[in-house]
């Protein structure tokens, strides 16, 4: 096996290890907020790259590739779903256990590899670099307006976590705050990878200067 090789298969066990490991965690996937939103966002922002590395060029063939990448699905399930998981207020909390806990994080997970599918050059399916640019920050505004929120609101706007005691004996308040400030942190790869592009897109030569 070559060291790109090795460098693929390492990649991909590390995502599925890391997965395998967050999914685990999530069986009281309202004991604390923000613990709750690390997970998320470490199985839609940190595992999807590693397990797109290791695919690497191969995932051009799997079946339905041109499906699951393409840019308009993972766009709108990505953006849905960074909205749908900030409302679980509608529901009763041993309801809301149950849905946001290994459903959801599964749905991190594959709508994550939908929407980072477009950051690879092997997956995108949005050919000019500018566009791409504004792409990806088009579907990461939501996750960033609802981490905003939660970390600016006065109220508690998860209603399950009213009578819980928080990790570190955080009042529910001061833990709704701290995980909006995660998810606005785990934002911030995908917002760099996006102004690359940019920069790829308006300075071509510098991005054909660093090629060579």
């Amino acid at each position: 096996m070559t060291g790109a090789g090795i460098a693929r298969a390492a990649a991909a066990l590390t995502g599925l290890a890391v997965a395998c490991l967050l999914l685990a965690t999530l069986g009281d996937a309202l004991a604390s907020m923000m613990r709750y939103t690390a997970t998320l966002m470490a199985l839609n922002q940190i595992v999807p790259p590693f397990l797109l590395l290791g695919m690497g060029r191969f995932a051009r063939r799997i079946p339905g590739a041109l499906w699951w990448a393409d840019p308009l699905v993972a766009l709108t399930a990505f953006g849905a779903l960074s909205i749908a998981v900030s409302v679980p207020q509608v529901l009763s909390r041993s309801l809301a256990n149950a849905l946001f806990s290994l459903p959801v994080g599964l749905l991190e997970l594959g709508f994550g590899l939908l929407f980072w599918a477009q950051a690879f050059p092997w997956t995108r399916q949005i050919r000019g670099d500018v566009a791409l640019a504004g792409y990806l920050t088009l579907g990461n505004l939501p996750m960033m307006c609802v981490a905003v929120i939660w970390m600016t609101s006065g109220a508690l706007l998860y209603a399950p976590y009213v009578d819980i005691v928080c990790l570190w004996n955080l009042t529910p308040l001061e833990d709704q705050h701290y995980a909006g400030f995660i998810m606005l942190l785990s934002s911030l790869p995908m917002q760099i990878i996006a102004a690359w592009y940019l920069v790829c897109g308006l300075f071509p030569e510098r991005k054909a200067a660093g090629e060579g």
